[in-house]
């Protein structure tokens, strides 16, 4: 791998005081890659169908959908885009559950599904 040349510049106004000589700053050129983030896969709608529960875990800052035969684990309420219509209303019918002292982080989701039903889908079946 090549790697970028550094700019030496020494600043003669300003001294450092422990060795009384001039600072020296380095600098790198912008670099010309750029950086490539992955995107979930949409999983398919009613992936969710067989739900048991949805939590937020204070341990790993996560939230955590428990199905009969899958588990999902959520890093952030953007990779909640990933679930179909279907899905997205069957969680928001669904009680999230927390400690009490991280309701606020797992409102956090609840807030952000309730964005995606209004936005995307038009209002939750059941609240007209």
């Amino acid at each position: 791998m090549k790697l970028a040349k550094s700019i030496l510049m020494e600043d003669e106004e300003v001294l450092d005081p422990a060795m009384n000589k001039p600072y020296k700053t380095v600098m790198w050129p912008a670099t010309k890659q750029t950086k490539t983030v992955p995107l979930l896969q949409e999983l398919p709608d009613s992936s969710l169908k067989d739900l048991q529960f949805w939590m937020y875990d204070h341990v790993t800052s996560q939230v955590v959908i428990v199905c009969e035969n899958a588990e999902y684990r959520i890093i952030d309420t953007k990779d909640l885009m990933c679930f179909g219509e279907n899905d997205i209303k069957l969680l928001a019918q669904t009680q999230i559950r927390s400690d009490p002292k991280y309701e606020v982080c797992a409102k956090s989701y609840t807030g952000a599904i309730a964005l995606i039903c209004c936005s995307s889908y038009g209002r939750v079946s059941g609240q007209e």
